[in-house]
C-alpha cells in the first residue's frame, strides 16, 4: 500500500486547500520549525481514524479546525482526504468492484460537532475505515507511522504490536477486544437479569396475592351489583310514582298557569285601556288648566278694573256730596259685581261646562263698567260745571298764594 495523495482543507495551520502528492520511493517534507510539518503527520493519523487528543496534539476536536489570525478569518470545518495506491484485489473496498487499485478515504469535522466519513466517496462509519486499514496491515499505532515515540518503543524492544499489525493481526486483536467487551457486558447483563428475575418473582407472588384478592373482590362486587340492582329497582319504582304525581301536579300547574296568563293578558289590555284614559284625562286636565289660567287672567283684569272703578268712585264721593246717591248706587253695583266675582270663582271649578255663561256674564259686566264709565264721565262733566260755583268759596278759604288741586 502506497500513499499517493494527501489533501488538507482547514486542518490546523492549513487554511486553504493544500494537496501533497507522493511519488514512488522516498519522499521528504522539509521546512523550518513551526511551518506545519508535524501537522501533516497529524492529518495522516486523523484520517486513518485516530481519536486520541494526545497523539493529535490538541485539547478538543475544535482545535483541529483553522482558528484564523489577526488578518485571516477562521474556517468552519476541517477536512483531510487520503488517496492510497496498489491496494490488493477486493481489499478494503467495502464490497465494491474487485481489482481496485486505488482507495480514497476522507474525514470531515464541523465546528457544530458533526463528523463525516467517506470511503471511496461513499458515506460510511469510522469503524469501516479502521477495518480497511487493519486488513491492509496499516494502523495509526504500528509500523506504518513512525515518530519519536514509536522509535523509542522499537529501541526498548516493544515491537510485538508492530509485528501483529504488520501481519494483519491487529484486525483480529481489535475484534477479540470488542468481543471481550461484549462478553463482559453480557455477563453484567446476566447478573442484572438474575436480579431482575428475582425481583420479578417477588412481584409475581405479590400479583398472585393481589389476584386472589381481586377475585374475592369481584365476587363481592357481583353480589353488591345484584343488591344494588334491587335497590335501584325499588328506587326506580318510587321515582316513577313520584314522576306520575309530578306530572299530574305539572298538568294542574300548567292549567293554573294558563288561567293566570289569560288573566294577565286581560289585565294588560285593561291596563292599556286605563292608560289611554289617563292620557285623555291628563290632556283634559291640561286643557282645563289652560282655561282656568285664562279665566284667572280675566278675573285679574276684572279686579284691576274694579280697583280702578273703586278709586274713581271714591274720588267722585270725596269730590262732591251731590253724587252720594249715585255713589250708593255704584257701591251697590260694586257689591253686586263682587258677588258676581265670587260666584265666578266658585264656577271656575266647572269652567269647561260654565264657560259660555261666564263669558256672557263678563260681557254684561263690561257693559255695566262701560255704563259706569259713562256715568263717571257725566259726573266729571257735572263736576266741571259745578267748579265755577264752588271755586269762589274755595278761594275764600284758601290762603294767599295757594291753589286747590282736584285729583
Amino acid at each position: 500500500m502506497r500513499i499517493k495523495e494527501l489533501q488538507l482543507i482547514g486542518f490546523k495551520s492549513f487554511q486553504d486547500k493544500v494537496t501533497l502528492r507522493f511519488s514512488p520511493g522516498l519522499n521528504a517534507v522539509i521546512g523550518p520549525n513551526g511551518c506545519g510539518k508535524t501537522n501533516v503527520l497529524d492529518a495522516l493519523r486523523w484520517v486513518l481514524g485516530e481519536q486520541a487528543f494526545t497523539l493529535l496534539r490538541c485539547v478538543k476536536n475544535e482545535d483541529l479546525i483553522f482558528g484564523g489570525t489577526a488578518t485571516v478569518a477562521p474556517v468552519n470545518y476541517a477536512e483531510v482526504k487520503l488517496v492510497l495506491d496498489d491496494v490488493e484485489q477486493g481489499r478494503g473496498t467495502g464490497g465494491e468492484g474487485q481489482g481496485a487499485t486505488e482507495i480514497e478515504v476522507r474525514r470531515r469535522y464541523f465546528r457544530s460537532g458533526e463528523s463525516e466519513y467517506y470511503l471511496n466517496k461513499q458515506a460510511c462509519r469510522l469503524r469501516d475505515i479502521q477495518e480497511v486499514f487493519f486488513s491492509a496491515g496499516a494502523g495509526t499505532k504500528a509500523y506504518s507511522i513512525f515518530d519519536l515515540r514509536q522509535m523509542r518503543e522499537i529501541i526498548s524492544g516493544n515491537i510485538r504490536k508492530m509485528f501483529e499489525e504488520a501481519a494483519s493481526l491487529a484486525k483480529y486483536q481489535d475484534a477479540k477486544a470488542d468481543c471481550l467487551r461484549k462478553l463482559e457486558l453480557t455477563a453484567s447483563d446476566l447478573m442484572r437479569l438474575d436480579d431482575i428475575i428475582a425481583e420479578r418473582e417477588r412481584y409475581v407472588r405479590s400479583l398472585q396475592r393481589q389476584a386472589g384478592r381481586l377475585r374475592a373482590f369481584d365476587k363481592l362486587k357481583t353480589e353488591e351489583k345484584g343488591l344494588r340492582l334491587l335497590e335501584l329497582k325499588a328506587d326506580y319504582d318510587a321515582m316513577r310514582r313520584d314522576l306520575e304525581r309530578a306530572r299530574a301536579d305539572t298538568e294542574a300547574m300548567e292549567q293554573a298557569e294558563a288561567a293566570r296568563v289569560a288573566e294577565i293578558r286581560r289585565l294588560d289590555e285593561e291596563l292599556k285601556t286605563q292608560r289611554g284614559r289617563v292620557r285623555d284625562l291628563q290632556a283634559l286636565k291640561d286643557e282645563l288648566a289652560a282655561k282656568v289660567q285664562a279665566q284667572r287672567q280675566v278675573v285679574s283684569d276684572l279686579e284691576g278694573r274694579d280697583l280702578l272703578a273703586r278709586q274713581r268712585i271714591e274720588f267722585l264721593a270725596s269730590a262732591t256730596g251731590q253724587a252720594e246717591t249715585q255713589r250708593a248706587a255704584l257701591a251697590e253695583n260694586v257689591r253686586q259685581m263682587e258677588q258676581t266675582f265670587e260666584q265666578t270663582l266658585a264656577r271656575l271649578a266647572e269652567a269647561n261646562e260654565r264657560q259660555a255663561r261666564a263669558q256672557e256674564k263678563l260681557e254684561r259686566q263690561r257693559t255695566l263698567v262701560q255704563s259706569l264709565e259713562e256715568q263717571l264721565y257725566g259726573l266729571r262733566s257735572h263736576e266741571t260745571a259745578l267748579r265755577p260755583a264752588t271755586g269762589a268759596g274755595a278761594g275764600r278759604s284758601a290762603g294767599p298764594g295757594q291753589t286747590r288741586r282736584d285729583d
